[in-house]
């Protein structure tokens, strides 16, 4: 408590300088009973510390920047650097006798080093030079008095102040045998009173004694300076008049063209290359600078560009990489200046509330219910018009075990069996919108079959203008149905539809009236005779429903189609024998395609009218092999048939061949033997896995090979299934008791989760959409096979998921926000004037100097937060960003991030529904009265979060700058209007 207090309390400047002066000398001097400090911290104290150095010699300069060199020796050899450096200092010094300023000092070792080291290793050398720069003394026994006497005026009756001055007499002077930092200083103090009264004081009356005890300190520390000071300066006034009358450097020749990768960046590239650099920013005022999107313009000037600076530590790591290599850029000009300013660990505040491991919630309970999380909490979506959003989990099934388990995708935690199905083995499918996952389970007899449904408890609710994200736990529903042999399955117009096939079922379940049903839900339900049929809804007002041999009442595979409105009245018959021995459907937005002995049967469908033809196999195809499973893409004229025929062992993989209805034809495309097949969200690419496990990636327009992965092992178990979800494609593997999770941009393997057993069937659940309601996703088909069934059975599916995944693809180990603290901002100042240095030495003082000067300014806004933040509340200083960004801020000035509507560095990244619950729980359990949104981010989920909660929600600057004339338009204006909000907000 102590501690906490005494560090609050302000020492004045000059104390400061004397205290870190003498702490950086006994660093650079290799003391090892001093603890050392980070130049962030140090930074502005360093620099003040060698300003005021006046009486430092020539050969104390000269001695400190050849011991440094001779530490870093990059490319020529110690001492012929040290000699260059050493001449040119002395040189310097002796014209300037006064002492060397920063930039003084950072200009002659550039000019002397110039093409010999790097502006990063003089940047070095510099600092290594200034830490070695002897500190004013300090006067002990005056110290020791005057902290004495603050004490004993402090101490209320009942402790005498010759026992308070002991102890600390005897702290104090230990303290200063060494070196002292501010907060040795404080802490001496506050120890001393501790140990001397023990329980007799109150925390205020503490630090009261503090805050004296502290006022005392500064007086004798500025007057030992000052002396010293007054004594330099005394003894060098002839040199420092000489010094002042020098001229500064005229700038000279072009100026050095920069791009800054953001706004912020640019704002301290321009003040500190002025009239010497043309800066441009990449990034307009508003815009995010983790998803920013380079354009054809940008590519020219980075191209062009002497200098490219970035923020580094992957902010930019979306896009950064691609420009540069558009650019055909020099590597070497591009600075990521977050690398120089010690960043921080990104330790993600909200995996505290997400981090489920695989034993780590019970809130999926068997039936669903007896949860701490009943009842419904309330997000939002959390995108515009721009944004895509994915939040879900992943239900999977297993080949050995009747049970079901679930992924979170966005915390990577695994709930494993805890769901009891009717059988092993069962297939699981999404709803049109991904609300529900229906599973189909076929036991060892058929009347075990089962068809089950479980809520995924994610979905969007419309409420007036907008849709609330709910969250809930995955539960099972009520609705369960006891038909024997359930098969084929298929979402399209909002409905499924389940093809029973022992007593030719089709069952058809409308999702929003499941969602809205308050009871009992009872499908819609047609006949048409046991075979091994499919149907599917083909508009909102007509079924297709496949037709028996009405010749042969023992054949099992359907002739022909018919379609029937819901009245189950025929509207369009292609029964007559249409589609000999019909097994495999697909459907696009033009009809449907069905699978035949000697072609494939395709039903055109247009506004309500039908008609049908037929495609015949090739004359390349074998004469006895046919067309068992087709795929179809709404976004794809043609279809993907795969082919087969039997063997002596069975069914015989005859490849995948490329069906175009328009044309009446169809070729091969893939020759091997494959598994499954999936189609990319976009339709562009068809995900083809051989019966080898490799992954192939087919381009869906022509069939030709684009990428390969190798994917799984084969093995006994069973095959393995895929789905797609965006940018991402899940494995279900049997073979190796996990779910693989493939970045199909990069063509790699990403995610992993360790399952055990036999998972093989496997859907997303949950939200995922580009637009302002629930969308449905594409029609799932099952993939009907061969290898491994009988005539009449097959187990592969087809889901095709359209919208993005929404994974934590996120910054690397440490966050990039660095510029919320002005004191980490200096160093990356003077990294700009470095590097603008070495570009163009002959203005390098010039650099130097500017950046010296903006230095100043940004000493002024650390001490202004401080005052600001200081009429706040200590237990009020806390803050619920819309994600990670304030970290450094956070811990630069005293404040608690409690929560984040994002959690995550990025901003593209959407959180789990169990995430935002537990936002909100956390706001209402710490009587948080204020949400802090950000200008580059989406305010959606923030906005819900509010309205759930009652707290009232401010803006922030965070990824940019603001508009010209709004205060905010400059990094030091930024950084005020953020302060003055918080100030407002928390006050």
């Amino acid at each position: 408590m102590i501690m906490t207090l005494s560090r609050n309390i302000g020492l004045g400047r000059l104390a400061i300088v004397a205290a870190i002066a003498a702490l950086v000398f006994a660093i650079a001097c290799g003391d090892d009973a001093t603890e050392p400090v980070t130049t962030v911290e140090t930074s502005k104290l360093i620099e003040e510390a060698v300003t005021s150095a006046q009486s430092a010699s020539a050969a104390e300069i000269q001695n400190s920047v050849a011991a440094a060199i001779a530490e870093q020796p990059q490319g020529a050899s110690a001492a012929e650097i040290q000699k260059l450096v050493s001449d040119s200092v002395t040189a310097a010094i002796a014209a300037q006798p006064a002492g060397l300023t920063r930039a003084d000092v950072q200009s002659i070792v550039s000019q002397s080093t110039e093409g010999q080291l790097s502006a990063a290793d003089v940047q070095a050398i510099v600092d290594q030079s200034f830490r070695a720069l002897p500190a004013p003394e300090i006067d002990v026994s005056r110290l020791t008095s005057l902290v004495n006497s603050a004490v004993a005026g402090a101490v209320p009756e009942g402790v005498s102040a010759d026992e308070i001055s002991n102890i600390v007499q005897a702290q104090v002077s230990a303290g200063l045998s060494g070196t002292l930092t501010r907060g040795d200083i404080e802490d001496l103090v506050a120890h001393a009173v501790e140990d001397a009264v023990g329980d007799q004081l109150t925390a205020e009356q503490v630090t009261e004694i503090v805050n004296a005890s502290l006022v005392a300190t500064n007086q004798a520390i500025e007057s030992a300076a000052a002396e010293a000071a007054q004594a330099a300066a005394a003894a060098s006034a002839a040199q420092a008049a000489a010094a002042a009358a020098m001229e500064a450097p005229t700038p000279s020749g072009p100026p050095v063209q920069v791009v800054a990768t953001t706004n912020f960046v640019a704002d301290w590239a321009r003040v500190v290359g002025g009239d010497r650099a043309e800066v441009f920013s990449l990034l307009q005022p508003g815009a995010d600078p983790h998803t920013f999107l380079p354009g054809a313009r940008d590519v020219a000037r980075v191209a062009d560009a002497d200098l490219v600076l970035t923020v580094g530590l992957d902010l930019e790591a979306e896009w950064l990489e691609d420009l540069v290599h558009n650019a055909s850029a020099d590597e070497s000009k591009i600075v990521a200046l977050g690398e120089a300013v010690d960043p921080i660990e990104f330790d993600m505040l909200a995996m505290e509330h997400d981090d489920h491991e695989e034993e780590g919630h019970d809130d999926h309970e068997e039936e669903g219910h007896d949860h701490e999380e009943e009842g419904d909490d309330h997000g939002d979506e959390g995108h515009d018009d721009h944004d895509e959003m994915t939040i879900g989990r992943l239900l999977v099934a297993d080949a050995v075990e009747a049970h079901l388990s679930v992924i979170d995708l966005s915390t990577d935690g695994i709930d494993s069996g805890v769901f009891e199905v009717a059988a092993p083995r069962a297939t699981v499918y999404p709803s049109p919108t991904h609300r529900f996952g229906i599973i189909l389970a076929r036991g060892p007899e058929d009347d075990d079959d089962r068809i089950h449904v479980f809520d995924g408890g994610i979905f969007l609710e419309e409420h007036g203008d907008h849709f609330d994200l709910v969250t809930q736990p995955v539960s099972r529903h009520s609705l369960e149905i006891a038909e024997e042999r359930p098969i084929h399955y298929v979402n399209s117009h909002g409905w499924t539809a389940i093809f029973a096939d022992a007593h030719g079922h089709a069952i058809l379940i409308n999702e929003a009236d499941l969602a809205n049903s308050s009871g009992d839900y009872e499908p819609v339900e047609f006949e048409a005779g046991p075979q091994h049929g499919a149907a599917l809804v083909i508009s909102d007002d007509h079924v297709v429903i496949t037709t028996k041999n009405l010749d042969n009442l023992d054949d099992a595979l359907p002739v022909g189609v018919e379609v029937r409105d819901f009245h189950d009245h025929v509207v369009y018959d292609a029964s007559n024998r249409s589609c000999p021995g019909m097994h495999g459907e697909s459907h696009n937005e033009h009809g449907a395609a069905f699978g035949c002995v000697g072609g494939v049967l395709f039903l055109e469908a247009h506004d309500g009218e039908y008609e049908h033809h037929f495609i015949p196999n090739p004359p390349e195809m074998r004469e006895d092999s046919r067309i068992g499973s087709v795929y179809g893409h709404h976004h794809v004229e043609h279809f993907f048939g795969r082919a087969s025929y039997r063997g002596d062992q069975g069914f015989v993989d005859d490849g995948i061949w490329l069906i175009e209805v328009d044309h009446s034809e169809m070729h091969q495309v893939f020759s091997e033997p494959s598994v499954s097949t999936k189609f990319s969200s976009d339709g562009e690419l068809l995900y083809v896995l051989g019966a080898d496990g490799v992954l192939h990636a087919l381009d869906a327009h022509d069939g030709d090979l684009v990428a390969t992965l190798d994917l799984v092992e084969p093995g006994d178990a069973g095959r393995p299934a895929m789905i797609v979800v965006g940018e991402w494609l899940y494995v279900a593997d049997p073979n190796g008791g996990h779910v693989l999770g493939v970045h199909l941009p990069h063509m790699e393997i990403e995610e992993e989760w360790e399952l055990g057993g036999a998972p093989s069937s496997l859907a997303f659940l949950g939200v995922t959409d580009s637009g302002d309601a629930p969308h449905e996703g594409h029609d799932e088909h099952e993939e009907e096979g061969h290898d491994e069934h009988e005539e009449e059975g097959h187990d592969e599916h087809d889901e095709h998921e359209e919208d993005e995944h929404g994974h934590d693809h996120d910054h690397g180990t440490h966050d990039p926000h660095f510029w919320f603290d002005p004191i980490r901002v200096k160093v990356a100042v003077n990294e700009i004037a470095a590097r603008l240095s070495a570009i163009d030495p002959d203005n390098a003082s010039v650099y130097f100097q500017n950046a010296s000067e903006y230095a100043d300014e940004l000493d002024e806004l650390h001490y202004w937060i401080l005052d600001q933040v200081g009429t706040i509340e200590p237990e009020r200083r806390l803050l619920v960003t819309s994600h990670d960004a304030f970290t450094y801020f956070a811990q630069a000035y005293g404040f608690e991030i409690v929560g984040l509507v994002i959690p995550s560095l990025a901003t593209h990244v959407e959180p789990s529904a169990e995430h935002i619950a537990e936002l909100v729980e956390v706001i209402r359990e710490r009587e948080i009265q204020a949400l802090f949104g950000e200008t580059t981010v989406s305010e959606r989920l923030a906005q819900a979060v509010a309205r759930e909660t009652g707290a009232e929600l401010f803006r922030l600057y965070s990824g940019s700058l603001g508009p010209e004339g709004s205060g905010a338009d400059t990094y030091l204006g930024m950084v005020r209007a953020n302060v003055e909000t918080m100030v407002e907000a928390l006050k």
